[in-house]
């Protein structure tokens, strides 16, 4: 799904589109970011869910297409009564909105590692 107004309307505006948007899949899970016993934990606490590391709120979210079709102005609005799920995994903490932030995290940024 292309959303050429991420920069504006954040990650619920493309979750909503997302939800119009025809497709044969229910959801995507990039495993190469997020370990698997994440989703496992999110799964096993019910419908709406978020984990946390060290008392701080991470991601991903999950939440249902009825919560997410709900007027809210951001992703934080809709999780207010998530549950919070500890998980060992301190990059469920990391923001990962912007191009620099996905090259700082995969550690390409050089301008923050000296070279």
């Amino acid at each position: 799904m292309d959303n050429p107004g991420w920069q504006r309307g954040g990650p619920l505006r493309s979750l909503q589109l997302a939800l119009k948007a025809p497709r044969t899949t229910g959801a995507e899970w990039p495993t190469s970011t997020r370990p698997l016993f994440v989703l496992d934990a999110l799964l096993a606490a019910g419908d709406s869910a978020l984990p946390c590391w060290q008392d701080r709120p991470g991601h991903p979210v999950l939440s249902t297409a009825g919560q997410l079709r709900q007027p809210a102005d951001s992703l934080r609005d809709l999780v207010v009564g998530a549950h919070r799920v500890p998980v060992d995994w301190p990059d469920c903490i990391v923001n990962l909105n912007q191009p620099e932030d996905w090259r700082r995290w995969l550690g390409l940024d050089q301008s923050t590692t000296g070279g």
